[in-house]
């Protein structure tokens, strides 16, 4: 998991990727329930990680990428493949939940 805030750098990942799916952490550093949903992304184990990366993006620091992809609350994450937004989810998730998502994505 990375931290990146420069739009071009995040544009880059998001289309560089084959066949990869990229979860991007919209987040705040003073919003609690982001605080926790870092610290579940941070608790996956190499075999849950398998197929995908997860790019963190600090909400306060990245204006350009969040006017592009409307991220009106936080936590948001968005699921990209090949490229494209494929879905959203909005609020904090338990690692179960969240396994789930991305799987049905990959």
């Amino acid at each position: 998991m990375r931290e990146i805030n420069v739009f071009t750098e995040i544009e880059t990942v998001i289309n560089g990727t084959n066949d990869k799916l990229i979860v991007v952490d919209c987040y705040a550093p003073w919003c609690g329930p982001c605080r926790a949903l870092g610290e579940m992304f941070l608790e996956l184990t190499n075999e849950e990680l398998d197929g995908y990366e997860i790019i963190k993006v600090n909400v306060d620091e990245a204006d350009d990428f969040i006017m592009k992809y409307p991220v009106r609350s936080v936590p948001t994450v968005l699921y990209f493949k090949d490229g494209k937004m494929l879905d959203r989810t909005t609020g904090n998730m338990n690692k179960e939940t969240f396994l789930e998502k991305v799987n049905s994505l990959k």
